[in-house]
């Protein structure tokens, strides 16, 4: 990854773990700097895994959704629309047959609405080997809400941790608390 400046946000696609992009929080377009292989990157013993993104993008339909990080402030992105994800944020989900609904208010009033076909696994999540796997895994939306619904989450997702730490913690908070959920 190249050298990022300060209006720069490090951005990784949410269902393709490879392929990363640089967010500029001026323009609000992304710059997809790579898009890894299996075999040119994951196989390669010498390459050392990269957990510096401080914000995930899927496409939802046609356009795109982003969550990130940045002055320490919470922001949704979709398509030009910026929207702060403070303590004022209330967050709704429903799903309507294989519609997902994702609501998003301030003070009462819908700053965000999203509806469109939930995102799922290739493999059925009650058949996935990976003892850890939900739903939010395949679609942001469902990330966006638990996150905004979870005040200690929200406070953590893509917080900056000191660098002996090797960046690992990036979504602590995230993986952390997926866990925790199905553990109880």
């Amino acid at each position: 990854m190249k050298e990022t400046k300060d209006n720069e946000i490090i951005i990784k696609e949410h269902k393709n773990a490879w392929k990363k992009g640089v967010l500029n929080f001026d323009t609000k377009k992304i710059d997809w700097d790579s898009k890894l292989t299996w075999a040119s990157k994951m196989l390669n013993p010498k390459r050392k895994a990269e957990f510096d993104y401080a914000g995930l993008s899927q496409k939802i339909g046609k356009s795109r959704l982003t969550i990130f990080r940045h002055n320490n402030r919470l922001n949704l992105l979709f398509g030009n629309q910026l929207i702060e994800l403070n303590e004022k944020i209330e967050s709704e989900l429903k799903r309507i047959g294989t519609d997902l609904h994702l609501t998003l208010k301030r003070d009462g009033k819908i700053v965000f609405e999203n509806k469109y076909k939930q995102i799922k696994s290739v493999i059925p999540i009650e058949e996935d080997p990976t003892p850890f796997v939900d739903a939010e895994d395949f679609d942001l939306r469902i990330l966006i809400h638990n996150v905004l619904t979870e005040k200690e989450r929200k406070n953590r997702i893509f917080e900056k941790k000191p660098a002996h730490n090797n960046g690992c913690n990036a979504l602590k908070g995230t993986v952390a608390m997926s866990v925790v959920k199905r553990i109880k």
